[in-house]
């Protein structure tokens, strides 16, 4: 249970850290100048002047701004910060080419209409079956091959001929192409 509490309060912290970076990082900025002059007033009061005692207090420091980065990622969630500086980004990309934005919008809504009416005419015909047809499942579709003349195609005499043999369906319907 403790665990679970530690995780709430770090999520807590982490999205309160990221809805008040600005304000954090001021924090930070002015705590690193205090540091520095701190630094800097140490090493002047033991004799150092007051220029090289600054260039030491900046290399003992190190980098403001590394310091600064590793700061912000060790308070806050970096991957939300980039999302959204990603998103930022990409939103001032569509608004500086409109023409392109409007054309790739457009075809979005093609492409995403015709995906629809394909799935709806493959979901029909594949898996929903015939709609005048009760139990699709039962349903059989018989073909007839001629190997000699490489044709296909049943004739309707032999449809009639099949009712009159088969007594297991209950019913047969013919299905064929007009002739041209």
């Amino acid at each position: 249970m403790a665990h679970i509490d530690g995780n709430i309060r770090e999520a807590w912290a982490r999205l309160r850290s990221f809805l008040l970076r600005q304000e954090l990082d001021r924090e930070f900025d002015e705590e690193a100048s205090s540091h520095l002059a701190l630094a800097v007033d140490d090493y002047v009061h033991s004799g150092v002047p007051e220029a090289e005692a600054r260039r030491i207090a900046r290399l003992k420091f190190g980098s403001v701004e590394a310091a600064k980065d590793a700061h912000r990622d060790s308070r806050g969630a970096t991957w939300l910060e980039g999302l959204f500086r990603d998103l930022s980004h990409a939103w001032r990309g569509l608004m500086r080419d409109r023409g392109v934005t409007l054309t790739s919008i457009v075809m979005l809504i093609l492409v995403i209409g015709l995906n629809v009416a394909v799935f709806a005419v493959v979901d029909t015909m594949l898996f929903r079956g015939f709609p005048l047809v009760k139990d699709n499942g039962r349903l059989v579709y018989i073909q007839e091959r001629h190997t000699l003349t490489n044709g296909c195609c049943l004739l309707y005499a032999d449809l009639l001929a099949w009712q009159d043999q088969v007594s297991p369906f209950r019913g047969m319907a013919f299905v064929g192409a007009k002739p041209s």
